[in-house]
């Protein structure tokens, strides 16, 4: 539930508010666009409230000090100003009109996001990145720069575009949405995105140190794990799916087990067994594999914990191993009547 608050010289102006719901993804970032009227003079204040859906909780509050102000002069302000001005400043006996003089302009990154925080190589990347002029006047030319890197080589980055922006007003933010895929033979291992605006410096701002933003870190492997999720809780009569993703291998097989890095050949087993493998990208095992098999080793073993990961294999016979995830079993209560 999002509330646009409106109040003119301390007075709240209700019809010129605004109550509304809206639904946004997870990690996605929402602009909410209201048009107000400011016909009538005065000091106008704008506040926002975030609510739960039925607007019976705030989430979220305008601290005090952030809210938003445009004046609107009256008839008679303006006869003042006028005088004012006419006025002016007396120097050396003549009158010098004081020119009238705006905080320089500030570009800063609200956000910077990326999708999906798990990649695979060759998989394409949505980038979402808000940028935002919190200075005081008008900036025109503006030149931005995205770049990534592996958080491992922060020194050795890759541009992945130059957006640029014409003019941006005080308080505009622009939306940038930017595609990229990852080239096939791309380093595995962690990675953010970095954008920087006006990177050699060329526009006065008000701050001069706030021009760039990292992303969250974006994991690169060649095979993901779908499901079950990491911690995930599976029930002993229930349904047991593996699910995982990759585009460089064309058949898998996972392993399941105590052992949390499937170094004891006796703490684990493949699925499915021996030398077969499969090309589809899910796996439903069969009762006495799951849970079966997996019950057995875990008393065998005194363990609790079961671990799975998934191996793929390519025609030229090159193998590869995903990550692991854990998961659990609860086993089927005896009933004592």
């Amino acid at each position: 539930g999002v509330e646009i608050k409106v109040r003119v010289d301390n007075q709240e102006l209700k019809k010129k508010g605004l109550r509304k719901v809206y639904t946004i993804q997870a990690r996605d970032t929402t602009r909410v666009l209201h048009d107000i009227d400011l016909g009538d003079p005065g000091l106008y204040q704008i506040s926002v409230r975030v609510w739960d859906a039925k607007f019976k909780r705030i989430l979220i509050n305008t601290t005090a000090g952030d809210e938003r102000y445009f004046f609107v002069a009256s008839h008679q302000d303006v006869e003042v100003a006028k005088t004012q001005l006419a006025s002016g400043v007396r120097v050396s006996g003549k009158n010098v009109i004081s020119p009238l003089r705006f905080d320089p302009p500030d570009l800063r990154w609200e956000s910077v996001q990326v999708l999906p925080k798990h990649a695979l190589r060759g998989e394409k990347l949505k980038l979402r990145l808000n940028l935002m002029n919190a200075g005081g006047d008008i900036v025109r030319d503006i030149l931005a720069k995205v770049q990534y890197y592996n958080v491992k080589q922060p020194m050795r980055k890759s541009v992945i575009a130059m957006p640029s922006v014409h003019v941006m007003a005080p308080g505009e933010i622009t939306t940038f949405d930017l595609e990229y895929i990852l080239p096939d033979d791309q380093l595995l291992g962690k990675y953010q995105i970095i954008a920087t605006v006006d990177p050699d410096n060329e526009i006065e701002e008000l701050k001069e140190n706030n021009n760039a933003a990292k992303s969250n870190v974006i994991k690169l492997s060649d095979i993901k794990l779908l499901l079950p999720t990491d911690k995930f809780t599976f029930e002993e009569n229930g349904l047991f799916l593996f699910q995982w993703d990759s585009l460089a291998f064309s058949e898998f097989k996972i392993q399941v087990g105590v052992d949390e890095k499937f170094e004891d050949s006796g703490s684990y087993f493949d699925l499915p067994q021996g030398n077969r493998w499969i090309a589809d990208k899910e796996l439903v095992p069969l009762a006495g594999e799951l849970p079966g098999m997996a019950m057995g080793l875990m008393r065998a073993k005194e363990k609790n914990q079961l671990y799975w990961r998934v191996i793929g294999r390519q025609a030229s016979g090159r193998q590869a191993v995903s990550g692991i995830n854990r998961f659990s079993i609860t086993p089927v209560s005896s009933d004592s009547s």
